[in-house]
């Protein structure tokens, strides 16, 4: 007997949702199992435990787990409940679409990386960062004013224009 087995449903969910927030899926799914063996499929509490059992097998990479969770709730006796599993059965059945190569983006495996090859990694990732020049957006005072661009370009007047037939619209129209 394990520890999740003594915890009722309502704790069990928010292990289980504890443990999803963390990525931890194998606890979260353990944890929602024992939850949703103690809870009845028509509750909705265990409603509520097999969405998240769901959610946890699909993040772990087990769809027909997942799958067969949301079919449990095929036949819940609220419509809401079996509305929200056809949906979260839709996407999950979904089919996956293929994507080119160049729109991803790979990110390599750093764990292989020895402890002098990581610290001369960040070394250079800090000086370049010191490199980086930032541009100074400080108002510097014009000596010339003749080079200042005074002409008016008449959108002040158009603006009002527009305000003025506006408000005239809004306030005389016929009702």
């Amino acid at each position: 007997m394990s520890d999740l087995d003594s915890v009722s449903p309502e704790q069990g969910l928010a292990i289980g949702q504890a443990a999803i927030a963390r990525g931890d899926y194998r606890q979260a799914i353990a944890a929602l199992e024992a939850a949703a063996e103690q809870a009845g499929v028509a509750t909705a509490i265990g409603a509520d435990i097999r969405y998240w059992l769901a959610t946890a097998y699909q993040a772990s990479g087990d769809i027909e787990a997942a799958r067969s969770a949301c079919r449990q709730l095929a036949n819940h006796p609220l419509r809401e409940q079996r509305q929200l599993a056809a949906q979260l059965l839709y996407i999950l059945e979904a089919p996956k679409l293929a994507r080119r190569a160049d729109w991803q983006v790979e990110i390599p495996d750093l764990t292989s990386l020895s402890d002098d090859s990581s610290a001369r990694l960040r070394q250079a990732s800090g000086s370049l960062a010191k490199e980086k020049k930032e541009t100074d957006y400080r108002l510097t005072p014009v000596d010339d004013l003749s080079r200042i661009n005074t002409r008016d370009n008449r959108f002040l007047g158009f603006g009002l224009l527009f305000l003025i037939a506006l408000l005239g619209w809004i306030l005389f129209r016929p009702t």
